[in-house]
């Protein structure tokens, strides 16, 4: 069960997004991932990118990446002290996108 990539594409363009970011997620990431000096993040299917804008705001640089474009025209354009947030659309190239 999921979505392909071109319902992944029009489930952003019509508004829709994924569940927010909780706090205690907020919470959990800011006690338990402080970010290093020159820490470095991926955020994997981005979305959004609320959660990869979170992690920048503790500090990390982040990479976000997402396959559906229509995600990333909502993404918070923001710089935290020492920290960029870079999202860019992957071509579906991949037969696989994993993570654990």
């Amino acid at each position: 069960m999921g979505y392909t990539h071109d319902e992944w594409h029009q489930h952003y363009d019509d508004g829709r997004c994924i569940r927010q970011l909780g706090n205690v997620e907020r919470v959990l990431l800011t006690e338990h991932i402080p970010a290093p000096d020159g820490g470095r993040a991926l955020d994997v299917g981005c979305g959004t990118g609320e959660l990869a804008a979170f992690v920048a705001q503790l500090g990390y640089t982040v990479d976000a990446v997402d396959f559906a474009e229509g995600a990333l025209p909502g993404l918070p354009v923001q710089n935290a002290s020492r920290s960029s947030l870079i999202c860019c659309p992957l071509a579906p190239r991949w037969g696989a996108w994993l993570c654990r």
